[in-house]
Formats: C-alpha cells, structure tokens, sequence
C-alpha cells in the first residue's frame, strides 16, 4: 500500500529477517488480558480497512493508509510493552 523504493523494501525484509531470531513478545487479541477489548476493536477496526483496501485495488486514499499504519503500529507497540508478569500475560 505504501509503495516504497525497491531498495527501502528489500532493507525490511532484511530488517525483519533478522528479527525472526531476537525474542520478543507480541500481542494475541484473544489471549492477552491486557488491553483485550482495545485490541479485539483494533483488529476489527484493522479487518475493515483491509477490507476496504482490498476492495479499491490497494490504492486506498491518504486516510486508510493512515489508519493501516496506525492499527499496525498500535500492534508492534503492545507487543513490545513489558508484561507484569515473567513476560507473559
């Protein structure tokens, strides 16, 4: 949807491959306590938007993007959150 330069595209793949192999935690929307009914709305919110993307040819205007970007981010950000207890929650 973003269109990036080939050069930028191939870096986060690269980026990501490397990522495959540091631990991290993530956020599973029916699993996780935490913030459940915020997530469980985001990933709805998040369907929605593919939804729509999908149905414009992925070339949605300025404003779906945006909020693509943002759900994915708010996903990346709760998983990096620390959790309260011995990394699971």
């Amino acid at each position: 949807l973003l269109r990036p330069e080939p050069w930028l595209s191939g870096a986060i793949v690269a980026l990501f491959t490397v990522l495959t192999f540091v631990p991290m935690h993530f956020v599973h929307p029916l699993r996780v306590r935490r913030l459940r009914p915020f997530t469980v709305a985001m990933l709805g919110l998040w369907s929605v938007l593919a939804l729509v993307a999908l149905l414009q040819g992925f070339a949605p205007n300025f404003w779906i993007n945006l909020a693509l970007c943002l759900t994915a981010g708010y996903f990346v950000a709760v998983g990096l959150l620390p959790s309260r207890r011995n990394g699971t929650e």
